[in-house]
């Protein structure tokens, strides 16, 4: 569900500026798509997306979409339902010394929380690949707790644990990084390391090592400022609380902007965990020139357009991204990754 929200959401919520956009029709031609794709499915019941016709302006170029779902015999609780809702903002920000679009989306999924990490646990212990290096047994054990986990109070000092464990796996690896550095540059404490004599091969590989434990730095740094919090208390908590999550590892995300440079994307997330929900924040700010904006605004309002005229060969082109983005849920679900 979630990636067939971003999928949609990414395909048409750009359409920032033109007029006129009827987004009631628009809502209506996605909404007949979505039926048809998870008719008669045999865990996704029904999946409702849609345009906030009362947020969304294009004159203002700001846009909110969400999408609604329920899982009608979830993996985690057989025979159980549970809930999706994900909601995503974007809006424009045309000041010319801070150019872009800020967006904040939401993922609720109304489940038993327990029952969904447990869940995950058991697809962890069942896809561990046992390769005899120093922390699995650490790693295998906590997997084991994360399985039978019953409380959220336990919850949280699994996860503490985790991030111990992580931050020390990290450390390491750094230490590792450094003496392999000081070796590919002619430390004399290397008994056993293998330096390669060809000079090509020798810069090559120093790079290598120079990358991997800048990367390893960084993680590191944004690990340290990772919180996990028991609200109210860890006496009473009611919620587990992730924040200042480093997404894959950083705490900004770069990509490539439309002239081949290179930019960063400022990131702030959330993961809270409570009995009968888990909910996923993240906010962020897409930094764009005036003429890349201008350019989205072109194209994608072509595509919401075409959308809100029903277009056969679009319908049909979305039909196709709808029905793969659900396929790719339900085996994420099922832990069926590839």
């Amino acid at each position: 569900m979630w990636k067939l929200f971003v999928l949609v959401f990414f395909s048409v919520t750009m359409a920032v500026m033109a007029d006129p956009i009827r987004f009631e029709e628009v809502n209506a031609t996605m909404q007949v798509i979505a039926d048809a794709v998870v008719h008669a499915d045999d865990m996704v019941d029904y999946a409702r997306p849609e345009f906030d016709t009362a947020f969304s302006n294009l004159k203002s170029e700001k846009l909110r979409y969400s999408l609604k779902g329920s899982i009608k015999n979830s993996p985690w609780l057989t025979g159980a339902r549970a809930e999706v809702l994900a909601v995503a903002t974007m809006v424009a920000d045309r000041n010319v010394e801070r150019s872009g679009i800020q967006s904040s989306s939401e993922v609720q999924l109304k489940t038993d929380g327990l029952a969904l990490v447990r869940y995950a646990a058991g697809l962890g212990l069942k896809k561990f690949h046992h390769t005899g290096q120093k922390y699995e047994s650490r790693s295998v054990d906590l997997l084991r707790q994360f399985s039978q986990v019953s409380s959220l109070k336990e919850l949280k000092t699994l996860f503490d644990s985790s991030l111990e464990l992580i931050q020390e796996a990290v450390a390491d690896e750094m230490k590792t990084r450094e003496q392999n550095l000081a070796c590919l540059n002619g430390s004399d404490k290397c008994e056993g390391f293998s330096r390669p004599e060809d000079p090509t091969a020798l810069a090559n590989q120093v790079l290598s090592e120079q990358s991997a434990f800048s990367k390893l730095r960084e993680l590191d740094k944004n690990l340290k400022n990772v919180k996990i919090e028991a609200l109210p208390s860890l006496d009473q908590v009611q919620v587990v609380r992730f924040s200042q999550v480093p997404l894959f590892g950083e705490s900004n995300l770069t990509f490539r902007r439309s002239d081949g440079r290179l930019s960063e994307m400022s990131l702030d997330s959330a993961v809270e965990f409570s009995t009968d929900s888990l909910r996923v924040n993240i906010s962020g700010f897409y930094p764009l020139e005036q003429k890349e904006m201008n350019k989205l605004k072109a194209e994608l309002t072509e595509e919401l357009a075409r959308v809100q005229t029903a277009d056969g060969e679009y319908k049909e082109k979305m039909f196709k991204t709808f029905e793969d983005a659900l396929a790719s849920f339900k085996n994420a679900m099922r832990g069926e990754f590839k």
